[in-house]
Parts: C-alpha cells; structure tokens; sequence
C-alpha cells in the first residue's frame, strides 16, 4: 500500500509500505496503488487521509477523481 507523504511542485510523494521506499508521483498521475484499489479499498484510504467523497460518487473513476483532487 502506497501512504501519502508530501506534496511537491513536481508530484507527490508516497511511502510504499511493502516495499520500504518512497515512490513518486509526478503532478497528473493517480498513485499506481490507488488504481488498483477496489471502491471499499478507496473509500478507506479517504478515511484515512481526510479526503471527502462526495456521496454522489458511486462509482470507482468517481471515486478516484476526488481523490486525485485533493492530492494534486
């Protein structure tokens, strides 16, 4: 699982707990973790991050979108 780190002018950065390294995201990317998230998957990761989902967002690319939002 990649955990959000930072932001930068030039992406962000995620720890990658699995592997112990920090991986980076340039600015328009979605986290490869992210995409392959299932939506309770996603809606966790909100939680955890304090990232609202709006409630209209039922589906997985909706989802994702508002996540994307917050973290660019």
């Amino acid at each position: 699982m990649h955990v959000f780190m930072r932001k930068t002018a030039q992406g962000n950065e995620y720890w990658d707990t699995k592997e112990k390294k920090v991986v980076f995201v340039p600015v328009g990317s979605v986290s490869p973790s992210l995409e392959s998230m299932n939506i309770p998957q996603l809606k966790k990761y909100a939680a955890d991050n304090n990232i609202e989902i709006p409630a209209e967002a039922k589906k997985k690319e909706d989802i994702l979108k508002a996540i994307n939002e917050v973290l660019q």
